[in-house]
């Protein structure tokens, strides 16, 4: 007898938002790649394409959160946060993956776009469901991604050959961590505080 499996609201919206991320940023590389495609890096039209992307993706993932837990997010605040923490931390790794696009010619830089964009959709569609005691591990990831930025547009680091521009994606990033931070701080002091218990999604 073949076992059925039921995939609920939640887990169907996200794995159809992965998918039009997935395709939007696979099109993104095509106009990276295609010579004379008018892709212009940190271009107003090329970040407005991409948001429009990161938007249709994730606002469907955020469709089956809000439809399968409505009432449990209207009640308990500490899961709401929980999910507003992760999904910054979800968006902020679909920047890194644009980001990836934009790096294509430093294989070391663009190895490090792939590697924190990809943990960082994992880490975020995870952290409903993690336990607390690792929101200090996501708050130290984000805090060294920020002073990356900052020190790499002060000075020369390894393994570029000069200072890297100020563009509107990296600054969209900065600002999407700093909301990220913001968020996982006041559950950690939440759980230290004792004010609430640690709940997760019910698993479907």
């Amino acid at each position: 007898m073949v076992p059925r499996i039921r995939i609920g609201a939640e887990a169907a919206c996200v794995i159809a938002g992965l998918v039009v991320v997935s395709v939007g940023w696979g099109i993104d590389l095509l106009g990276v790649l295609s010579p004379g495609s008018g892709h212009d890096h940190g271009s107003p039209s090329s970040l407005f394409s991409r948001l429009n992307i990161a938007s249709l993706g994730i606002g469907l993932a955020i469709i089956g959160v809000v439809y399968e837990h409505h009432s449990r997010l209207l009640h308990d605040p500490i899961l709401s946060l929980r999910y507003f923490a992760g999904y910054l931390v979800l968006i902020d790794g679909v920047l890194h993956l644009f980001a990836l696009n934009d790096h294509l010619g430093h294989a070391v830089n663009a190895g490090f776009f792939a590697a924190v964009g990809l943990g960082e959709i994992a880490v975020g569609l995870a952290l409903p469901r993690l336990p607390p005691q690792h929101d200090p591990a996501w708050i130290a990831l984000l805090l060294f991604l920020l002073a990356a930025y900052i020190v790499t547009r002060a000075t020369v680091v390894w393994p570029n050959d000069d200072v890297e521009t100020i563009e509107a994606l990296g600054l969209l990033s900065k600002a999407v961590e700093v909301l990220a931070v913001i968020s996982l701080v006041s559950l950690v002091r939440r759980e230290r505080r004792g004010t609430s218990p640690f709940a997760t999604p019910d698993r479907t």
